[in-house]
This record gives C-alpha cells, structure tokens and sequence, in this order.
C-alpha cells in the first residue's frame, strides 16, 4: 500500500483507483502464468518489461534530441537512439522453443507499451509542455 499511497499523491488520484489497478494487472499477470508453461510466462514478462525500458530509453533520448542544441554529444545521443531500437526490436521476437508466433507475440508486446504509454500520458497530471521540460544533461 505505501507505494500506491505516494503514486496516488503524486498523480492526484484516489487510493482505491491505484490499487484496483495493480490488482487487475497482478491477476493478468498470474493468468500468464495459469495459461502457459511457466518459461513461456516468464519469457513473455521479460520480454514486455524489456521493451518497456527500451522505449523508455527512446523517449528520453528523443527528448534529449528535441530540447538540446546540436554539437560534439549528437553522436552520443545518436548511438543511445540506434541501440535502444535495436534492443526494442530483438524484444519484439519470440524464442523459438515458445511456439507462438512473432505477429502475436510482438503485437501483445506493443499493445502493452500502447498502454503503459497512455497511462503514462494520463497520470502527469496535467502539465503544460512548458512546464515539464527541463534542460538536457548533455547540453552544457
């Protein structure tokens, strides 16, 4: 409960509204597991919250790459962007022990990011764009 408590007053929602959102995704998760084999179901919990952090990382050197000014670090920057899409796309594909296929493996994965992304977009809290930039670490 205390992390819901502090995610709560950070996005300015209720208490029960978090929970009931962490008790739908734990009760998805454990149907992973119920209707897989137990590999399978950690692969695939793998797999999303790998992607998660590859786009994750896209989006942070995407707005790196929006707010800084150009210089020496763009290759830095440049090579951060090319990984992580590499990485997104290797978390994209199914091993092959698995037996699903790659369009519904890959299309569950993004219709997870898709989600994480809209939460992500409603829980801010309502910000101005204005107000959430902040400075690139590499723009000095």
């Amino acid at each position: 409960i205390g992390p819901v408590r502090g995610l709560a007053q950070v996005a300015d929602l209720q208490e029960s509204t978090l929970t009931l959102g962490q008790n739908l995704l734990c009760a998805g998760l454990g149907l992973v597991f119920l209707c897989t084999s137990a590999s399978e179901g950690f692969w695939w919990l793998t797999s999303i919250s790998a992607a998660a952090t590859q786009a994750m990382y896209l989006v942070i050197y995407l707005a790196c790459w929006v707010v800084k000014d150009r210089g020496h670090t763009d290759l830095i920057i440049l090579s951060g962007l090319m990984t992580s899409a590499v990485g997104l796309c290797l978390g994209l594909q199914p091993p092959s022990s698995t037996g699903t296929s790659t369009a519904v493996f890959a299309s569950a994965v993004v219709l997870v990011l898709l989600a994480l992304g809209l939460a992500a977009h409603f829980l801010r809290g309502g910000q101005s764009d204005a107000a959430s930039r902040g400075p690139c670490l590499l723009d000095t």
